[in-house]
C-alpha cells in the first residue's frame, strides 16, 4: 500500500513539476514581449500612427506566443484530469465490488446463523418458539441469496411430514404447510409432502403428498397427482388438473361430485372410487375417468347429459334401501 502511495506520489511531483515549468516560460515570453513593446515605443522617427501600427502587430504576435504554450497547457490539464477521472471510477469500482463481496460474506454468514437457530426452535415444544423457527426457516428458503433454501425447506418439509391438520390445527403445522406452498409456488415442481389434512375447504395448491380427508371444496382449483388422494369430500364446482410431471392416477374417494372440470391429462386419469354422482351438473366429455362402484341417489340424478355419457357405469341407488360398505 505504501509503494502505491510513493508513486501515486511521485506522478504528482512529475504534473506539479510540469506546471510550474509551463508557468515559467509564459512568464518569459511575456516579460520579452513587453520588452520589445517598450524598446519599440521608444524608437526615434516614427510618427504615431506607424508607432501604433508596430506595436499592435508586435503585440499580437506576443499574445500569440503566450496563448499557444497557454492552449497546449490547458490540453494537458483536461487530459490529465480525464484520465484522473477514470483512474478514480475504476478504484470506486473496485471498491464497490470488494463492498458487495463483503455483504454477501455477511449476509451468508448470518443466513448459516439463522437456519442453525430456526433448526433447534423447531425442535422443541413450546408453539411460540416452533412459530418462530418455521418463520425463520421460510426467511431462510426465501432469501435473495439461495444458499441454504434447499435445506430450509427441508427442515420445513420434516416437521409436517407424518401430522395431521384438523380443521386448521395445530396453527403451527397451518403456518408451516403455507409457507411451503408458498414457495412450491416458485418453483417448477411442487414440494412434497406427507401431510393429512381434514376438514378442510383451501387446497394446498403447490404442494403433493398431501391427503384430503372429510374436506368441501367449492370453485377450487385442485392440481393433483398419485401423491395426493381426495377421501371423503365434497367437490362443487372443482378443475382437476396436474402439474408438469404426474406420479401416478389421481384418486377420489367415497366424495360427494356435483361439478367436476377436468383438465387435459396427458399420462394419467383419474380414478373415482365409492363416489356418489347424486345431481351431478357436470363433468368434462371426454376426460380420462375410471369409475369403480360409484352411484348416484334414484330420486336426484345426475343432469342427462351426464347419464348418457358416463350412465352405464353408475349405479341408480334407493336411498331407502341400505348398503354395505365395500371392502377396500
Amino acid at each position: 500500500m505504501g509503494a502505491v502511495n510513493n508513486g501515486n506520489d511521485d506522478k504528482n511531483q512529475d504534473a506539479n513539476g510540469a506546471d510550474v515549468t509551463m508557468v515559467v516560460i509564459v512568464a518569459i515570453v511575456a516579460a520579452c514581449g513587453v520588452a520589445v513593446l517598450a524598446h519599440i515605443y521608444e524608437l526615434p522617427g516614427l510618427a504615431l500612427r506607424e508607432r501604433y501600427e508596430i506595436l499592435r502587430n508586435v503585440g499580437l504576435l506576443v499574445l500569440g506566443f503566450i496563448g499557444l504554450p497557454l492552449a497546449i497547457w490547458r490540453s494537458v490539464v483536461a487530459a490529465r484530469q480525464t484520465t484522473e477521472a477514470i483512474k478514480q471510477g475504476r478504484r470506486v469500482e473496485k471498491q464497490m465490488l470488494f463492498t458487495e463481496q463483503q455483504i454477501a460474506a455477511a449476509e451468508e454468514n448470518n443466513l448459516a446463523g439463522i437456519l442453525e437457530k430456526a433448526a433447534s426452535l423447531v425442535a422443541e415444544k413450546n408453539n411460540a418458539r416452533i412459530s418462530a423457527g418455521i418463520g425463520l426457516l421460510h426467511y431462510v428458503a426465501t432469501a435473495n441469496k439461495a444458499t441454504f433454501s434447499r435445506e430450509a425447506t427441508d427442515l420445513l418439509t420434516d416437521f409436517v411430514d407424518g401430522k395431521e391438520l384438523i380443521d386448521g390445527e395445530p396453527r403451527v403445522l397451518l403456518r408451516a404447510l403455507e409457507y411451503l406452498n408458498e414457495i412450491g409456488r416458485k418453483r417448477p415442481t411442487p414440494v412434497i409432502v406427507s401431510v393429512t389434512v381434514k376438514s378442510g375447504d383451501v387446497p394446498f395448491r403447490h404442494l403433493a403428498g398431501v391427503a384430503y380427508n372429510d374436506c368441501e371444496f367449492d370453485g377450487e382449483n385442485l392440481p393433483l397427482d398419485g401423491t395426493n388422494t381426495l377421501k371423503d369430500c365434497r367437490l362443487t364446482d372443482c378443475r382437476i388438473g396436474g402439474w408438469n410431471y404426474m406420479v401416478g392416477d389421481i384418486k377420489i374417494e367415497r366424495s360427494a361430485i356435483r361439478t367436476l372440470r377436468i383438465q387435459q391429462l396427458r399420462t394419467t386419469k383419474v380414478v373415482l372410487d365409492y363416489c356418489d354422482f347424486t345431481g351431478c351438473r357436470h363433468i368434462t366429455p371426454g376426460a380420462s375417468l375410471q369409475f369403480k362402484n360409484c352411484y348416484y341417489d334414484v330420486d336426484h340424478p345426475p343432469v342427462r347429459k351426464i347419464l348418457k355419457e358416463f350412465g352405464g357405469q353408475l349405479v341408480a341407488r334407493d336411498p331407502s334401501d341400505e348398503f354395505e360398505d365395500i371392502d377396500e
